[in-house]
């Protein structure tokens, strides 16, 4: 069980890790190409085209990895519906148009938001077929099909932004996006849909919950740039949304990743309470730990990172990383406790809690942007993600997941090392290159933190847990390395 979770996770983290570069190599290029304003004119619309998909995205597939007896109608229902979302998705960005217009005041955000349109329209197409490859547990091919997109996409959008050099080439990349999603399904896939409405009832009762939570949490996570757009300069909202974007690169990236794997291995242990409770205890420290090291280590570094990789004109956005980086890591947590929630059919109680917090969240950054600038706003939002994400490890405890004890030793180990780290990096401060900097704060971070954790946890009487499963991991991978090499000669 444990080799099977911890094998579709690292699929998964690898995946994202060519993403990540590909995304951060996008930007890097873009940024130099494009300016903020740019920038600020896509994440304008899209940020209520990102509401508006929230409302009506149907997870159409959830419901066919959960149900372990699953047969051809489900498949082609499932398809259907989302055909079908993808459409009035596209009618719903055409429609909202002429309102972003009216709100900025700029006649381009409507334009990007009609071109954007098409993105939903084309990818609702996607050859179904694709899940199997997580019912499956096949995560190599999920590997392949998740970066053979981001790869074709990276190609095509930087070959459009060289060739249109302004916001436009932003807003063509959803459209280009659906395009390849759509044909590398087929390629890689043999199943062939078809329409058909049997079973689509069932599955609109999982994906209402599913609507609810892509609603809460996008908002959650992204919503700020509608309230800024309205009251403050365009190059800030760009700036803002990129910033935005680089500091969910290190921690939000990949745990979603591992959270595709999650619940399909949680799916499968479903019946087995214990078993099922104890992963996510292990996939729950894992996250933990390597959100809380990058999204600290992220704000610590902020300036460097923005002057290495967006560039010296962009250092108005140095300290809203420094603060989203954090938020970052504390969204991880609670996203990294959404597959248990979905397994266990809790759906309702997490997105009642998402409800909250969007509801305390909101109000909070209204206030802030209105009365304050764009970094009290990011301020805001990092010190309400604490608070929630603090709330929902107390749910953790009054649901029974964790004791209050066993939580306490999952947590203390990676929070002093974080600590540490943190303080090793934070009094580095010479006069070098950024570059040089940057390579002398990442490369101590990566040494300190692991030295900490494992100093401990050896003091700790080496108990059983995060370290003493990746130690684990590695002498069974080291076994099996040295049996094949034995066999090979």
């Amino acid at each position: 069980m444990r080799t099977e979770i911890l094998n579709g996770a690292a699929w998964m983290v690898l995946a994202r890790v060519v993403d990540s570069l590909l995304g951060v190599l996008s930007t890097l290029v873009l940024a130099r190409l494009l300016v903020p304003a740019d920038f600020g004119l896509v994440a304008m619309a899209t940020v209520v085209i990102g509401l508006l998909d929230a409302m009506t995205s149907v997870n159409v597939q959830l419901p066919l990895i959960r149900n372990r007896a699953v047969k051809r109608c489900d498949y082609d229902s499932a398809w259907t519906l989302q055909v079908l979302s993808g459409w009035v998705k596209c009618g719903l960005y055409i429609g909202i148009a002429p309102f972003l217009v009216k709100y900025y005041g700029d006649p381009r955000v409507g334009t990007v938001a009609c071109i954007i349109a098409f993105g939903p329209a084309i990818e609702g197409f996607e050859n179904i077929g694709q899940v199997n490859f997580r019912r499956d547990l096949r995560f190599d091919k999920e590997f392949r099909y998740w970066v053979y997109r981001r790869l074709l996409t990276f190609i095509l959008t930087i070959g459009i932004a060289l060739w249109l050099r302004n916001y436009l080439s932003l807003a063509i990349a959803a459209p280009i996006a659906a395009m390849v999603t759509v044909f590398l399904s087929y390629v890689m896939c043999t199943y062939r849909p078809r329409f058909a409405t049997r079973h689509i009832r069932e599955i609109w009762a999982f994906s209402k919950w599913w609507m609810l939570l892509d609603f809460m949490g996008y908002f959650g996570n992204r919503g700020e740039a509608f309230i800024l757009g309205g009251g403050t300069t365009i190059q800030v909202v760009g700036a803002y949304a990129v910033s935005a974007d680089l500091a969910s690169h290190l921690t939000h990236d990949v745990v979603g990743p591992i959270g595709r794997s999650l619940f399909a291995n949680y799916a499968k242990l479903s019946n087995n309470p214990t078993d099922l409770q104890r992963a996510f205890q292990l996939s729950f420290a894992i996250l933990t730990t390597f959100s809380l090291a990058a999204g600290v280590g992220g704000s610590l570094i902020a300036k460097e990172l923005v002057v290495v990789f967006l560039g010296a004109n962009w250092l108005i956005a140095t300290p809203f990383v420094k603060f989203l980086a954090i938020h970052a890591a504390f969204w991880s947590l609670v996203e990294s406790m959404q597959p248990y929630f979905m397994v266990t059919n809790r759906e309702r109680l997490f997105s009642l809690c998402l409800t909250g917090y969007v509801a305390v969240l909101i109000p909070a950054i209204a206030i802030a942007a209105h009365t304050a600038n764009a970094e009290a706003v990011a301020m805001t939002r990092t010190a309400t993600t604490i608070l929630f994400s603090t709330g929902m490890l107390g749910m953790l405890v009054t649901t029974g997941v964790f004791s209050l004890k066993a939580l306490v030793s999952f947590l203390w180990r990676p929070l002093v090392a974080v600590a540490v780290m943190g303080l090793c990096v934070w009094f580095i401060n010479l006069s070098a290159a950024p570059i040089i900097l940057l390579a002398l704060k990442v490369t101590t971070g990566l040494i300190i933190f692991p030295m900490v954790l494992v100093l401990l946890w050896s003091v700790s009487g080496r108990p059983d847990g995060l370290e003493s499963t990746i130690f684990s991991l590695l002498s069974d991978y080291t076994r099996l390395a040295w049996e094949r090499l034995g066999k090979t000669g």
